[in-house]
């Protein structure tokens, strides 16, 4: 039985007061609300979030208007995913027809009764509520994962982390001597079309991978659920050896090139990888870095599309989320946008501090669009010119200004090396 609760809503209107007074009445009803100036930004923050349950969407903005956005919206949403409210003039007749016809569920007149906004709502919620459970009554059995039961060639031994996406166990490979890790996807990714083909096709890519600072992948199956075999890995994710403090520079020199080499490797292959972060990589035995997880990998000969927001995943970690990723208009994903988090990373290693410090993921993306990048030199004026300057070039705002190429980080290390010598 699915139950919704704390709804989240999205308000979209050019009107600073209209926003804040919708957004307070709302807040003050148990909502989860989030505010929109206009149509780019209301879809731009629904892919990130990509957790929005109804839009309360104005129809006379500047520049994309309402009519607009909606369609854009319904490009990706049916209207049982994301209910859309559309707010009108009273009177404008012609504009009401137009938008149930492109797909919008309900609309409310301005001014805006709240009693009758509210009821609206609420109708909405339990429309939705009622569709999914129906949707879930009717779905395919699928295999839930169990710890100590068998799944295909492997006994699931213990739970070991879990994602928007997947959850990972550690397991005993029935047939030969040795533990694996099984990444089994949740139902709901599993059980949608195009987000099950996008991430099968991208594990595929990402098996024929060959380094030994990438997970090796040795099985990708279907039955009786999808999971993915790959290789078990001890030792320490970066993130904790960083939370320790401050590595010194010379193995922070190390371990940021293991990380450039390994994305030379990746990015050679076309593939961007768009969710880099501490939390997954794991420094081994031997001290050798390896990146564990690419659930929302991107190849560059696809369209960057909204399959993974569809399905509730946000668009890489917000911590260590490169600016392009909240704001289309700085451009599509490229090899750069692996440098904006590797330049976090590399400022976290050199100082022991966040290099973003917010705890909300509005907070956060504020940082990220708005901060100028944080110099390791003003923390430690130990850090040479140079190393000061490849950390806060890769983490630029504008992802023209990062390198472009794992080759230019790589040549550039090997100069701050030799001045250490």
């Amino acid at each position: 039985l699915i139950i919704m609760a704390n709804e989240s809503i999205l308000v979209v209107d050019d009107e600073k007061l209209n926003r804040d007074l919708l957004s307070r009445r709302l807040k003050k009803e148990g909502y989860e609300v989030f505010t929109a100036e206009g149509g780019l930004q209301a879809i731009d923050l629904i892919k990130a979030l990509g957790r929005i349950d109804l839009v309360l969407l104005d129809v006379m903005m500047p520049k994309v208007d309402g009519f607009e956005t909606l369609r854009l919206l319904r490009e990706s949403y049916s209207a049982v995913e994301l209910p859309v409210i559309m707010a009108t003039a009273l009177g404008e007749s012609d504009s009401i027809v137009k938008a149930l016809n492109m797909g919008a569920n309900d609309y409310v007149t301005k001014p805006i009764n709240f009693d009758i906004l509210k009821a609206r709502l609420q109708s909405h919620f339990a429309r939705k509520v009622a569709a999914l459970n129906l949707n879930n009554k009717n779905a395919r059995q699928y295999f839930e994962a169990k710890v100590g039961e068998k799944l295909g060639n492997y006994r699931l031994l213990e739970e070991i982390g879990k994602g928007a996406t997947a959850t990972v166990y550690l397991a005993e490979d029935l047939h030969l001597p040795r533990e694996v890790a099984l990444k089994v996807l949740h139902r709901e990714v599993a059980e949608n079309e195009r987000s099950l083909e996008r991430f099968l096709r991208e594990a595929k890519a990402i098996a024929r991978l060959q380094h030994p600072g990438i997970v090796e992948i040795y099985e990708i199956c279907e039955s009786p659920c999808h999971f993915i075999a790959m290789q078990y890995l001890q030792g320490e994710s970066l993130d904790k050896i960083c939370q320790r403090g401050a590595l010194n520079i010379a193995k922070t020199i190390d371990y940021t090139e293991q990380i450039v080499y390994i994305l030379k490797e990746i990015h050679a292959h076309g593939i961007i990888h768009r969710d880099l972060k501490p939390q997954n990589l794991i420094v081994d035995k031997d001290d050798k870095i390896h990146i564990m997880d690419f659930g929302i990998a991107k190849m560059t000969d696809m369209n960057f599309d909204n399959t993974l927001t569809q399905t509730g995943t946000i668009l890489g970690t917000p911590r260590y989320m490169a600016p392009e990723f909240l704001d289309s208009r700085l451009g599509p994903a490229t090899f750069a946008s692996d440098f904006f988090p590797l330049g976090l990373m590399l400022y976290e290693m050199l100082t022991g501090e966040r290099a973003i410090t917010g705890d909300t993921f509005h907070s956060i993306s504020y940082e990220i669009m708005s901060r100028e990048p944080a110099s390791p030199a003003a923390v430690n004026p130990l850090i040479s010119p140079r190393l000061d300057q490849l950390c806060l070039k890769m983490q630029s705002h504008n992802p023209d200004e990062r390198p472009q190429m794992a080759r230019e980080i790589l040549k550039e290390l090997e100069l701050i090396k030799e001045e250490l010598i």
